[in-house]
């Protein structure tokens, strides 16, 4: 195993995402296949609860620990280094286990306050199994958090991002063939398919887990200690420290998952109880809303955010040289880009969403009506995600607990009026939510911007010119789209013809979209950086 540098590094780590963004993204097609589009909202409320405690006992953690390791690598406090490990090992255990124990004696709590008192559905049993298969991935899940922080701490990179795609890829597997043998050869019901399904992302721990304890084994070196030559640090100075790096991002990481929660909740609430929906009919809009359709979320978010998100690194070094004037560009950019790349294909996947939808799932009378708007919200999650990522390279932690609180206060504030108002006006319902949703994460955006401005005597003059001359290619992009969809038939109960119109569909819109924009010079002003010199005389 070999430390490498911060551009191989980089790459190496960004191509691991990608990877397990398309497992993520693909698997989902043959799993809705076998257990069908309602079933998704249990395996919902599984991962929803998950990521909740997932939060309390991981996030930050391997910030915390790659920044600590790194810290007394670099002041050769070698034993200080191994003992602050092992420490980390023995508490996130104890919080593993202590964790473990509250969702599996509480699921019931739990799942009655997700699905209260309706009825037609799944039931709070059902809720209760899933969310103790689950609670098992706690056991391990911390553990890989602590590891993958102190090999980040020695920049073995490649260890850390190759163990991510283990992880998915076996939970990828579980999940299919899981549920594919449950339902098909053993002839069992859609809730125990689902609860192996989710007993995956414990497999999927358990087989990361193997593989990075063989490394450490390999690169013995990096866990000896040497008692002779003990640093002066306590155990209590190593645990406050690590608890002060981690808090800040434990704390956001709360926020959101708290929010999915609540989200989730209020939807299931006011379509049951005030709009007049059936428990099975709510449960098949919530499983589109927040299972179903937010694997094709990930198109806009995997790839806009993927390639915004390589230039934040950057922003640390200019904030921390007062490089105020690269530090405003890469930050614009990093805007511009999910704009630029974002929109065009939210566009697209709304006026085609019976298209894609019919690709990823087959036939479905909600999906395409959900997709219609939902995927606008990824353009906001993603430039929100931008937003509140500059505030953490800046260590503005005060300035984004404001933001994130405000925004997700007003979420959840309005989420159940704005469903309602959407409802009185003959609109779908749960379009009120995912405005809501929007005007949330753009208010957060808004106090992001503001505050840089006012504080940090940034501009953001170039985003507001860059959006304005957007426009343009918008219009186009939308006239040409729905000139297509007026003049070409889909077969949406042909899969394989979909595949072809959605080629035929997508690849006519961006070459117009792309070919308006180069014309007015935004490609290259906005992705100059991401191009190849060859490329860029080219363009020029």
């Amino acid at each position: 195993m070999r430390k490498l540098s911060f551009e191989k590094g980089a790459f190496i780590a960004t191509f691991c995402i990608f990877l397990s963004k398309i497992l993520g993204l693909l698997y989902v097609i043959p799993f809705y296949a076998i257990i069908g589009e309602q079933a998704g909202a249990l395996y919902s409320y599984a991962y929803i609860i998950y990521a909740i405690f997932l939060s309390i006992s991981t996030a930050g953690i391997p910030t915390a620990i790659s920044k600590l390791t790194s810290e007394y690598e670099t002041l050769d406090m070698k034993e200080a280094k191994t003992r602050m490990f092992y420490i980390s090992i023995k508490f996130i255990n104890y919080l593993s286990i202590v964790v473990f124990l509250l969702l599996m004696i509480f699921a019931p709590v739990i799942a009655k306050f997700i699905i209260g008192d309706a009825t037609g559905g799944n039931t709070i049993d059902d809720v209760s199994l899933v969310i103790r298969s689950i609670s098992f991935a706690i056991l391990t899940v911390p553990y890989l958090s602590v590891a993958r922080g102190y090999l980040q701490g020695h920049r073995y990179l490649s260890v850390t991002s190759w163990s991510q795609v283990i992880e998915q890829l076996v939970r990828v597997l579980v999940v299919v063939f899981g549920s594919y043998i449950v339902i098909y050869l053993l002839k069992l019901s859609e809730v125990t398919a689902i609860t192996v399904a989710v007993f995956g992302a414990f497999v999927g721990a358990i087989g990361s887990r193997f593989y990075i304890k063989h490394y450490l084994k390999k690169e013995h070196d990096i866990l000896f200690v040497d008692d002779s030559k003990k640093d002066n640090v306590s155990n209590k100075a190593i645990i406050k420290k690590i608890v002060s790096y981690a808090f800040p991002y434990i704390v956001i990481s709360l926020l959101y998952s708290v929010y999915t929660f609540v989200d989730v909740i209020i939807i299931n609430r006011v379509l049951y109880n005030i709009v007049g929906y059936s428990q099975d009919v709510v449960e098949t809009i919530i499983s589109t809303y927040s299972t179903w359709g937010e694997k094709i979320q990930m198109i806009i978010t995997s790839i806009a955010t993927g390639i915004a998100v390589s230039l934040i690194p950057n922003l640390v070094r200019y904030f921390v040289g007062k490089d105020r004037k690269n530090l405003n560009d890469t930050l614009n950019k990093a805007i511009l880009i999910v704009i630029y790349i974002g929109m065009p294909l939210a566009i697209l996947i709304s006026i085609f969403s019976g298209t894609v939808w019919n690709i990823f799932y087959g036939d479905s009378y909600y999906g395409p009506i959900i997709m219609k708007l939902f995927i606008f919200v990824a353009v906001a999650a993603s430039l929100e995600n931008v937003c509140s990522s500059s505030l953490q390279a800046m260590n503005k932690f005060k300035v984004l607990y404001k933001s994130v609180i405000i925004g997700i206060l007003f979420n959840a504030v309005f989420d159940a009026p704005f469903m309602i108002l959407f409802y009185k006006l003959g609109l779908f319902p749960v379009y009120g939510a995912m405005v809501s949703s929007i005007i949330g994460f753009l208010i957060i955006c808004f106090i992001t911007l503001y505050y840089l401005k006012k504080e940090e005597f940034l501009s953001f003059k170039s985003i507001y010119i860059t959006v304005l001359r957007l426009l343009i290619p918008f219009a186009i992009l939308i006239s040409v789209s729905i000139l297509f969809k007026c003049f070409m038939y889909d077969s949406l109960d042909n899969r394989f013809m979909s595949i072809l119109y959605a080629c035929l569909y997508f690849g006519v819109g961006l070459l117009v979209y792309f070919g308006v924009t180069i014309k007015q010079g935004i490609f290259y002003d906005i992705l100059s950086d991401l191009l190849p010199s060859r490329f860029k005389r080219r363009v020029k």
